[in-house]
């Protein structure tokens, strides 16, 4: 994710990003997805919830993605 949209934070250059884990989503009745729950490895926050269109702004153009 890109830290400085995720964090909200200024001092944080514009190239700087990190891993987060994303636990989850939240839906609407008709299915639209308003935001994702992620764990932040950067804050240590756990369950955090981003609003779609601000999760979708942080995100990074890769990923890394394990399956049991």
């Amino acid at each position: 994710m890109k830290t400085r949209l995720l964090w909200n934070s200024q001092a944080i250059p514009d190239s700087a990003s990190h891993a987060v884990y994303v636990t989850g989503n939240e839906v609407d009745k008709t299915g639209k997805v308003l935001g994702y729950f992620i764990n932040d490895t950067g804050t240590g926050e756990a369950a955090r919830f981003i609003p779609r269109k601000d999760f979708l702004k942080a995100w990074s153009a890769w990923f890394v993605a394990f399956d049991d």
